[in-house]
């Protein structure tokens, strides 16, 4: 019995750790988005607006 709750709480230990992780990417991405943003912005929009 003690041996099922370590594992539960392993398993929920790891997906706490790969949702910071994921989190982190995503923070991550928005601020080189917010970075880089008008100059990508240009170069994604303007085949579209052509």
């Amino acid at each position: 019995m003690a041996r099922n709750i370590i594992i539960g709480i392993v398993v929920a230990a790891v997906i706490f750790v790969v949702l910071i992780l994921i989190g982190v990417v995503q923070i991550g991405d928005e601020v080189v988005d917010d970075a880089l943003g008008p100059d990508d912005a240009v170069i994604v929009e303007s085949p579209v607006a052509d």
